[in-house]
C-alpha cells in the first residue's frame, strides 16, 4: 500500500511519506520475524495413523477370506 500511495503525485515528494514507508517496512518485518521465530509445539501424532490401521484391518480380513477359500477347496467343496 505504501508503494501505491507513494506513486501518487501528492505523496511522492513529501519527506514524511519516506518515514512512513520505512516505519511500515520495519513494522511488517517485526511482525514477520516474531511469528517466524515463535515456538509452536508439534501436533500430537496418533499412536497408529488411521491409514495404517485401515490397511491392517483390510489385510486381516483378506487373509481370513483367503484361508476360508483354501480350506474349502482342500475339502473338495464347490463354490
Amino acid at each position: 500500500m505504501s508503494l501505491a500511495f507513494g506513486s501518487l503525485p501528492a505523496f511522492a515528494l513529501r519527506t514524511e511519506w519516506r518515514y512512513v514507508q520505512r516505519m511500515a517496512y520495519l513494522g511488517a518485518l517485526f511482525i514477520w520475524g516474531c511469528t517466524l521465530w515463535s515456538l509452536q509445539p508439534d501436533p500430537k501424532m496418533e499412536a497408529e495413523p488411521s491409514i495404517e490401521r485401515d490397511y491392517r484391518l483390510i489385510a486381516e480380513q483378506t487373509g481370513r477370506v483367503l484361508s476360508k477359500i483354501r480350506s474349502y477347496f482342500k475339502m473338495g467343496g464347490e463354490l
